[in-house]
Protein backbone atom coordinates (compact mmCIF):
# COMPACT_ATOMS: atom_id res chain seq x y z
CA UNK A 1 0.00 0.00 0.00
CA UNK A 2 1.38 3.36 -0.87
CA UNK A 3 1.90 5.69 2.19
CA UNK A 4 0.42 9.26 1.63
CA UNK A 5 1.63 12.20 3.99
CA UNK A 6 -0.90 14.74 5.50
CA UNK A 7 -0.56 17.88 6.90
CA UNK A 8 -1.86 18.09 10.18
CA UNK A 9 -2.61 21.20 10.70
CA UNK A 10 -4.72 22.60 7.83
CA UNK A 11 -7.66 23.07 9.83
CA UNK A 12 -6.05 24.86 12.41
CA UNK A 13 -5.41 27.32 10.52
CA UNK A 14 -7.11 30.82 9.65
CA UNK A 15 -4.80 31.44 6.16
CA UNK A 16 -7.58 31.53 4.35
CA UNK A 17 -8.48 35.20 2.83
CA UNK A 18 -6.06 36.40 5.59
CA UNK A 19 -4.06 40.10 4.38
CA UNK A 20 -6.83 41.01 2.29
CA UNK A 21 -5.67 44.92 2.62
CA UNK A 22 -2.92 44.37 3.85
CA UNK A 23 0.23 45.97 1.74
CA UNK A 24 -2.19 48.53 -0.01
CA UNK A 25 -2.57 51.46 2.36
CA UNK A 26 -4.42 54.66 1.01
CA UNK A 27 -4.88 52.48 -2.51
CA UNK A 28 -1.03 52.42 -3.12
CA UNK A 29 0.79 48.96 -3.50
CA UNK A 30 -0.49 45.24 -4.13
CA UNK A 31 -2.71 43.45 -1.77
CA UNK A 32 -1.20 40.37 -0.13
CA UNK A 33 -4.05 38.17 0.45
CA UNK A 34 -3.36 34.25 0.89
CA UNK A 35 -6.12 31.06 0.51
CA UNK A 36 -3.54 28.35 1.95
CA UNK A 37 -3.51 27.03 5.05
CA UNK A 38 -1.48 24.47 7.09
CA UNK A 39 2.90 24.61 7.03
CA UNK A 40 2.79 24.03 2.92
CA UNK A 41 2.20 26.67 1.02
CA UNK A 42 2.29 27.10 -2.97
CA UNK A 43 2.81 30.84 -4.21
CA UNK A 44 2.58 32.09 -7.98
CA UNK A 45 4.73 34.62 -9.06
CA UNK A 46 4.13 36.28 -12.50
CA UNK A 47 6.28 38.77 -14.79
CA UNK A 48 4.81 41.14 -16.82
CA UNK A 49 7.68 41.98 -18.87
CA UNK A 50 8.57 41.20 -21.95
CA UNK A 51 12.31 39.46 -20.94
CA UNK A 52 13.31 37.30 -18.00
CA UNK A 53 13.59 38.79 -14.64
CA UNK A 54 15.51 38.06 -11.41
CA UNK A 55 14.75 39.51 -8.44
CA UNK A 56 14.22 38.90 -4.83
CA UNK A 57 10.17 38.36 -4.45
CA UNK A 58 8.74 39.50 -0.76
CA UNK A 59 5.98 36.56 0.26
CA UNK A 60 3.84 37.65 3.08
CA UNK A 61 2.34 33.64 4.83
CA UNK A 62 0.15 34.28 6.63
CA UNK A 63 -0.98 32.27 9.73
CA UNK A 64 1.78 29.41 9.91
CA UNK A 65 1.85 26.97 12.29
CA UNK A 66 5.67 25.55 11.44
CA UNK A 67 8.71 26.34 13.13
CA UNK A 68 10.40 29.67 11.57
CA UNK A 69 13.60 28.36 11.88
CA UNK A 70 12.77 24.80 9.70
CA UNK A 71 11.33 26.98 6.78
CA UNK A 72 11.91 25.56 3.42
CA UNK A 73 12.03 26.97 -0.11
CA UNK A 74 11.83 25.21 -3.31
CA UNK A 75 10.57 25.11 -6.73
CA UNK A 76 7.37 23.45 -7.86
CA UNK A 77 10.61 20.75 -9.21
CA UNK A 78 11.48 20.54 -5.59
CA UNK A 79 14.78 22.16 -5.92
CA UNK A 80 15.67 24.61 -3.03
CA UNK A 81 15.99 28.30 -3.63
CA UNK A 82 17.99 30.69 -1.43
CA UNK A 83 15.74 32.72 0.80
CA UNK A 84 16.10 35.27 3.81
CA UNK A 85 13.17 35.43 6.68
CA UNK A 86 13.03 39.01 7.16
CA UNK A 87 10.54 38.76 10.76
CA UNK A 88 12.38 36.80 13.81
CA UNK A 89 9.01 35.90 15.00
CA UNK A 90 4.98 36.14 13.38
CA UNK A 91 4.08 39.42 13.17
CA UNK A 92 0.60 40.66 13.97
CA UNK A 93 -2.39 42.02 12.03
CA UNK A 94 -5.79 42.42 13.27
CA UNK A 95 -6.53 38.87 14.53
CA UNK A 96 -4.32 37.31 12.23
CA UNK A 97 -0.29 36.80 12.33
CA UNK A 98 2.18 36.53 9.51
CA UNK A 99 5.77 36.37 8.82
CA UNK A 100 7.51 37.61 5.55
CA UNK A 101 9.98 35.64 3.51
CA UNK A 102 11.99 36.93 0.57
CA UNK A 103 13.00 34.39 -2.09
CA UNK A 104 15.38 34.56 -5.20
CA UNK A 105 13.65 33.76 -8.27
CA UNK A 106 14.07 34.17 -11.88
CA UNK A 107 10.54 34.07 -13.63
CA UNK A 108 10.32 34.12 -17.79
CA UNK A 109 8.91 36.63 -19.99
CA UNK A 110 5.17 36.85 -19.66
CA UNK A 111 5.28 34.03 -17.73
CA UNK A 112 5.11 33.00 -13.81
CA UNK A 113 6.99 30.41 -11.47
CA UNK A 114 5.59 28.46 -8.34
CA UNK A 115 7.10 28.49 -4.87
CA UNK A 116 6.77 26.22 -2.51
CA UNK A 117 7.46 27.32 1.29
CA UNK A 118 7.19 24.22 3.63
CA UNK A 119 8.52 22.90 7.01
CA UNK A 120 11.90 20.43 6.47
CA UNK A 121 12.70 17.95 9.18
CA UNK A 122 14.62 18.26 12.10
CA UNK A 123 17.98 17.19 11.04
CA UNK A 124 19.33 17.56 14.33
CA UNK A 125 18.58 17.70 18.06
CA UNK A 126 18.25 22.05 18.27
CA UNK A 127 20.94 23.74 20.69
CA UNK A 128 20.35 27.10 21.77
CA UNK A 129 23.25 28.92 22.56
CA UNK A 130 24.05 32.59 24.22
CA UNK A 131 25.42 34.13 21.16
CA UNK A 132 25.43 37.68 21.76
CA UNK A 133 28.80 39.07 22.22
CA UNK A 134 30.09 40.36 25.79
CA UNK A 135 32.71 42.98 24.01
CA UNK A 136 32.09 46.97 22.95
CA UNK A 137 31.35 47.69 19.34
CA UNK A 138 32.43 50.11 16.81
CA UNK A 139 30.22 53.27 15.60
CA UNK A 140 31.27 52.64 11.70
CA UNK A 141 29.66 54.06 8.94
CA UNK A 142 26.67 51.74 7.06
CA UNK A 143 27.29 50.19 3.83
CA UNK A 144 24.41 48.73 1.84
CA UNK A 145 25.83 47.04 -1.11
CA UNK A 146 25.51 44.55 -3.87
CA UNK A 147 26.65 43.49 -7.05
CA UNK A 148 25.45 46.98 -8.72
CA UNK A 149 26.16 49.96 -6.04
CA UNK A 150 27.20 50.66 -2.73
CA UNK A 151 25.51 53.24 -0.21
CA UNK A 152 27.14 54.86 2.69
CA UNK A 153 24.72 55.98 5.83
CA UNK A 154 26.22 58.35 8.11
CA UNK A 155 26.49 56.75 11.70
CA UNK A 156 26.32 60.53 13.57
CA UNK A 157 23.60 61.74 10.89
CA UNK A 158 21.75 58.88 9.35
CA UNK A 159 21.85 60.32 6.49
CA UNK A 160 23.55 59.11 3.16
CA UNK A 161 26.69 60.41 2.05
CA UNK A 162 27.26 58.36 -1.12
CA UNK A 163 25.57 56.82 -4.23
CA UNK A 164 28.32 55.05 -5.80
CA UNK A 165 28.16 52.76 -8.96
CA UNK A 166 30.45 50.12 -8.35
CA UNK A 167 31.47 49.38 -12.36
CA UNK A 168 31.78 53.07 -13.24
CA UNK A 169 32.76 54.66 -9.85
CA UNK A 170 30.19 57.34 -10.44
CA UNK A 171 29.16 59.16 -7.63
CA UNK A 172 26.10 60.74 -7.25
CA UNK A 173 26.01 62.84 -3.94
CA UNK A 174 28.11 65.72 -3.95
CA UNK A 175 31.08 65.76 -2.02
CA UNK A 176 31.30 66.53 2.02
CA UNK A 177 27.16 66.57 1.48
CA UNK A 178 24.80 64.15 2.52
CA UNK A 179 21.34 63.31 1.18
CA UNK A 180 17.92 63.36 3.50
CA UNK A 181 15.19 65.06 5.19
CA UNK A 182 15.14 69.36 5.55
CA UNK A 183 12.93 70.70 8.05
CA UNK A 184 11.80 74.30 6.53
CA UNK A 185 10.00 77.13 8.59
CA UNK A 186 8.47 79.11 5.54
CA UNK A 187 6.89 82.66 6.47
CA UNK A 188 3.44 82.49 7.12
CA UNK A 189 1.92 85.69 5.48
CA UNK A 190 3.14 83.47 1.69
CA UNK A 191 2.25 80.00 3.28
CA UNK A 192 -1.30 78.35 2.54
CA UNK A 193 -2.74 74.65 1.34
CA UNK A 194 -1.88 75.51 -1.84
CA UNK A 195 1.41 77.67 -1.81
CA UNK A 196 4.95 77.30 0.16
CA UNK A 197 5.68 80.37 1.68
CA UNK A 198 8.78 82.05 1.53
CA UNK A 199 11.91 80.13 3.47
CA UNK A 200 13.18 81.78 6.38
CA UNK A 201 15.22 79.11 7.54
CA UNK A 202 16.51 75.64 6.65
CA UNK A 203 18.16 73.24 9.39
CA UNK A 204 18.83 69.36 7.67
CA UNK A 205 17.02 66.58 9.95
CA UNK A 206 20.42 64.76 11.73
CA UNK A 207 19.85 64.64 14.81
CA UNK A 208 19.47 60.61 14.66
CA UNK A 209 18.40 59.19 17.77
CA UNK A 210 18.67 55.31 17.21
CA UNK A 211 20.55 53.68 13.87
CA UNK A 212 20.13 49.64 13.53
CA UNK A 213 20.66 47.01 11.03
CA UNK A 214 17.13 45.48 10.76
CA UNK A 215 18.00 42.67 7.77
CA UNK A 216 21.75 41.80 6.92
CA UNK A 217 21.37 38.47 4.50
CA UNK A 218 21.87 37.29 1.07
CA UNK A 219 18.82 39.24 -0.38
CA UNK A 220 18.44 42.24 1.46
CA UNK A 221 20.40 44.71 3.46
CA UNK A 222 18.76 47.99 5.67
CA UNK A 223 19.27 50.55 8.00
CA UNK A 224 16.75 51.69 10.12
CA UNK A 225 17.55 55.56 11.07
CA UNK A 226 15.14 57.83 13.88
CA UNK A 227 15.25 61.46 13.98
CA UNK A 228 14.28 64.14 15.57
CA UNK A 229 12.72 67.52 14.09
CA UNK A 230 11.47 70.21 16.35
CA UNK A 231 8.25 68.34 17.57
CA UNK A 232 8.03 65.63 15.28
CA UNK A 233 9.82 62.29 14.82
CA UNK A 234 11.37 60.48 11.59
CA UNK A 235 11.94 57.05 10.86
CA UNK A 236 13.26 55.84 7.60
CA UNK A 237 14.67 52.10 6.89
CA UNK A 238 16.97 52.00 4.43
CA UNK A 239 17.11 48.68 2.08
CA UNK A 240 19.32 47.25 -0.50
CA UNK A 241 18.26 43.87 -2.65
CA UNK A 242 20.14 41.65 -4.61
CA UNK A 243 19.65 42.40 -7.72
CA UNK A 244 18.39 46.19 -7.70
CA UNK A 245 20.02 49.21 -8.59
CA UNK A 246 18.36 51.19 -6.11
CA UNK A 247 18.21 51.50 -2.50
CA UNK A 248 14.73 52.05 -0.56
CA UNK A 249 14.05 54.53 1.81
CA UNK A 250 10.40 53.48 3.45
CA UNK A 251 9.85 56.50 5.78
CA UNK A 252 7.22 56.95 8.62
CA UNK A 253 6.93 61.17 9.90
CA UNK A 254 4.88 60.81 13.17
CA UNK A 255 4.69 64.53 12.41
CA UNK A 256 3.49 67.54 14.68
CA UNK A 257 4.56 70.82 13.23
CA UNK A 258 1.47 73.68 13.50
CA UNK A 259 1.45 76.56 11.83
CA UNK A 260 2.21 80.06 13.64
CA UNK A 261 4.63 82.62 13.26
CA UNK A 262 5.83 80.44 10.68
CA UNK A 263 4.89 77.18 9.14
CA UNK A 264 6.93 74.04 9.24
CA UNK A 265 7.79 72.14 5.68
CA UNK A 266 9.72 69.17 5.60
CA UNK A 267 11.30 68.17 2.06
CA UNK A 268 13.65 65.70 1.17
CA UNK A 269 16.96 66.35 -0.90
CA UNK A 270 19.72 64.91 -2.92
CA UNK A 271 22.95 67.45 -3.14
CA UNK A 272 24.29 66.08 -6.70
CA UNK A 273 28.11 65.56 -7.52
CA UNK A 274 27.47 67.56 -10.54
CA UNK A 275 25.45 70.78 -12.41
CA UNK A 276 22.88 69.55 -14.61
CA UNK A 277 22.45 71.39 -17.99
CA UNK A 278 18.26 71.14 -17.10
CA UNK A 279 15.72 69.40 -15.56
CA UNK A 280 13.18 67.87 -16.74
CA UNK A 281 9.77 66.67 -15.34
CA UNK A 282 6.58 64.86 -16.79
CA UNK A 283 3.60 65.76 -17.38
CA UNK A 284 0.08 65.04 -18.86
CA UNK A 285 1.04 63.37 -22.25
CA UNK A 286 4.28 64.22 -22.51
CA UNK A 287 7.37 66.08 -20.49
CA UNK A 288 8.63 69.32 -20.30
CA UNK A 289 12.43 70.91 -19.68
CA UNK A 290 12.85 73.55 -17.31
CA UNK A 291 15.89 75.81 -16.39
CA UNK A 292 17.26 75.75 -12.48
CA UNK A 293 14.14 77.73 -10.81
CA UNK A 294 14.44 78.50 -7.05
CA UNK A 295 10.88 77.61 -6.71
CA UNK A 296 8.32 74.66 -6.81
CA UNK A 297 7.47 73.51 -10.00
CA UNK A 298 4.32 70.39 -10.90
CA UNK A 299 5.60 66.88 -11.92
CA UNK A 300 3.54 64.10 -12.30
CA UNK A 301 6.21 60.99 -10.90
CA UNK A 302 9.60 62.68 -11.50
CA UNK A 303 12.31 65.09 -11.60
CA UNK A 304 15.26 64.76 -13.84
CA UNK A 305 18.36 66.70 -13.63
CA UNK A 306 20.05 66.24 -16.85
CA UNK A 307 23.18 65.89 -17.97
CA UNK A 308 25.28 65.63 -21.43
CA UNK A 309 27.42 62.30 -20.13
CA UNK A 310 27.52 59.69 -17.29
CA UNK A 311 24.27 58.58 -15.62
CA UNK A 312 21.75 61.70 -14.47
CA UNK A 313 19.97 62.00 -10.59
CA UNK A 314 15.95 61.40 -11.10
CA UNK A 315 13.76 61.67 -8.08
CA UNK A 316 10.09 60.01 -8.35
CA UNK A 317 7.22 60.29 -5.92
CA UNK A 318 3.99 57.89 -6.51
CA UNK A 319 1.61 60.48 -4.77
CA UNK A 320 3.62 64.13 -4.62
CA UNK A 321 4.13 66.15 -7.41
CA UNK A 322 6.27 69.09 -6.41
CA UNK A 323 9.97 69.30 -7.18
CA UNK A 324 12.47 72.15 -6.93
CA UNK A 325 15.38 71.85 -8.73
CA UNK A 326 18.33 74.22 -8.54
CA UNK A 327 21.06 75.58 -6.75
CA UNK A 328 22.85 72.16 -7.62
CA UNK A 329 20.58 69.76 -5.88
CA UNK A 330 16.92 68.75 -6.35
CA UNK A 331 14.16 68.10 -4.01
CA UNK A 332 10.70 66.97 -3.40
CA UNK A 333 8.04 68.39 -0.83
CA UNK A 334 6.16 65.54 1.03
CA UNK A 335 3.53 67.73 2.21
CA UNK A 336 2.52 68.64 -1.39
CA UNK A 337 -0.79 67.83 -2.42
CA UNK A 338 -2.02 65.33 -4.72
CA UNK A 339 -1.47 61.55 -5.64
CA UNK A 340 0.18 59.99 -8.91
CA UNK A 341 1.43 56.20 -8.66
CA UNK A 342 5.32 56.07 -9.74
CA UNK A 343 7.59 53.85 -11.25
CA UNK A 344 10.68 52.08 -9.80
CA UNK A 345 12.13 50.27 -12.67
CA UNK A 346 12.87 53.46 -14.93
CA UNK A 347 11.64 52.03 -18.22
CA UNK A 348 10.71 54.34 -20.76
CA UNK A 349 13.58 57.06 -19.37
CA UNK A 350 16.50 57.57 -21.24
CA UNK A 351 19.66 57.09 -19.94
CA UNK A 352 19.94 58.17 -15.97
CA UNK A 353 21.55 57.76 -12.82
CA UNK A 354 18.37 57.85 -10.85
CA UNK A 355 17.09 58.40 -7.01
CA UNK A 356 13.07 57.25 -6.89
CA UNK A 357 11.21 58.06 -4.70
CA UNK A 358 7.62 56.87 -3.86
CA UNK A 359 5.57 59.06 -0.96
CA UNK A 360 2.54 57.88 0.06
CA UNK A 361 -0.11 59.32 2.96
CA UNK A 362 0.21 56.53 6.06
CA UNK A 363 -1.79 55.80 8.51
CA UNK A 364 -0.55 54.19 11.85
CA UNK A 365 -2.72 50.94 12.71
CA UNK A 366 -5.67 51.92 15.31
CA UNK A 367 -5.95 55.46 13.34
CA UNK A 368 -4.42 58.86 14.01
CA UNK A 369 -3.01 59.98 16.80
CA UNK A 370 -5.21 63.39 16.32
CA UNK A 371 -2.03 65.75 16.68
CA UNK A 372 -0.96 67.49 13.62
CA UNK A 373 -0.29 66.09 10.14
CA UNK A 374 -1.38 62.05 9.41
CA UNK A 375 2.33 59.99 9.34
CA UNK A 376 3.66 59.63 5.82
CA UNK A 377 5.18 56.56 4.21
CA UNK A 378 8.19 57.20 2.08
CA UNK A 379 9.53 55.00 -0.02
CA UNK A 380 13.00 55.93 -1.88
CA UNK A 381 15.28 54.14 -4.25
CA UNK A 382 18.27 54.56 -6.58
CA UNK A 383 18.44 53.36 -9.70
CA UNK A 384 20.92 53.38 -12.92
CA UNK A 385 20.89 53.56 -16.71
CA UNK A 386 19.45 51.08 -18.97
CA UNK A 387 22.29 48.00 -19.06
CA UNK A 388 22.48 48.42 -14.85
CA UNK A 389 18.86 48.44 -14.15
CA UNK A 390 17.28 46.14 -12.01
CA UNK A 391 15.74 43.19 -13.41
Amino acid sequence: MDRMEVDIDPYYSQAEGAGADYGIENFVGVPSTERGSGRTRIFHIFNTLTRERSQAAELTVWDWTGDLRRIQVTDARGKELCFQLLDGHMQHYWDHKYARVLVDVTVPALGYTTVVLSEKEMESYPAYLLENERVSGTFDDYVLENDRIAVTIASDSGRITSLRHKDTGVELVGEEQSAGFTYIETESHTSSAWNIGRYLRELPVDRCLRLERPADGPLRRSVKATWKAADSRIEATYSLDKYQSAVKIEVTADWHGIGGDTVPVLDYRIPLAYRPEDYQYDIPAGSIRRASLHNDVPGLRYGLARRAENPAAILISDSKYGYRGGRQEACTDPHQQLHQSGSLSGEGHPPYYSVVRRLRRGRPEGGADGRGLQPQSLLSALQFPPGHTAA
